[in-house]
């Protein structure tokens, strides 16, 4: 089965990442989905990526992104924080979109059980830091490791560094019913990379350069 193309923070190769023009380019290129990265800040959830945000900037609303794409594809939202106290507010904004085809995804660990509580309706990512992984583990612990993580969490998904993966670890996730997630950095070697995970079993993909989205067809 052809893997989902996300289009990470947009069509960054044409417009400025985490805009409503790069989201909307992506679709209109044929990415299946966007991804992007929120914050809570003054009230409110704000499409931004880096933790330290310049505050003499606008960004755009999460309410304003989803009316915008709604019905689009795969939405693909990165909740950056270290409290919960923003969890209501953003439970407000994403229900009226709760039969979207949406991902909640955090690389903050301790978040996540507030996530998989309040938005068990939509599929949740777990972001595993390549760190996490250290030299002396062998596949199998690493497996033990990733299993362990998302049925602590209920999660769905795993977004894992390409180092770790092999057929037996993409095996061992499908067999227990969870999908895997890799990011396609923007270098030359992008297709041969991008076809030969597809190959091993990955469901899906970020991508930093649009061009990617015609690399399946």
């Amino acid at each position: 089965m052809k893997p989902l193309l996300i289009s990470h923070r947009g069509d960054t190769t044409n417009f400025s990442e985490n805009t409503l023009d790069a989201f909307k380019s992506a679709f209109s290129h044929g990415a299946d989905g966007v991804e992007f990265d929120i914050h809570f800040y003054k009230g409110d959830w704000i499409v931004v990526h880096d933790y330290l945000f310049s505050e003499n900037q606008k960004y755009p609303l999460l309410t304003n992104v989803l009316e915008e794409l709604k019905n689009k594809g795969r939405l693909e939202i990165e909740v950056k924080g270290f409290e919960d106290n923003g969890l209501n507010k953003l439970e407000q904004i994403l229900t009226p979109y709760k039969n979207q085809n949406i991902e909640i995804t955090t690389s903050v660990l301790p978040l996540l059980p507030y996530l998989t509580k309040k938005f068990n309706h939509f599929k949740i990512g777990l972001i595993f830091k390549e760190n996490l992984f250290e030299e002396w583990m062998n596949e199998d612990l690493i497996i033990r490791l990733i299993l362990g993580y998302l049925k602590l969490a209920k999660g769905n998904i795993a977004h894992l560094p390409e180092r770790i993966l092999s057929k037996k670890l993409i095996n061992s996730l499908h067999k227990n019913g969870y999908k895997i997630h890799v990011n396609i950095p923007n270098t030359k070697n992008q297709k041969q990379m991008l076809i030969r995970l597809t190959d091993l079993g990955v469901n899906q993909f970020t991508i930093n350069d649009i061009r990617v989205v015609t690399f399946l067809v």
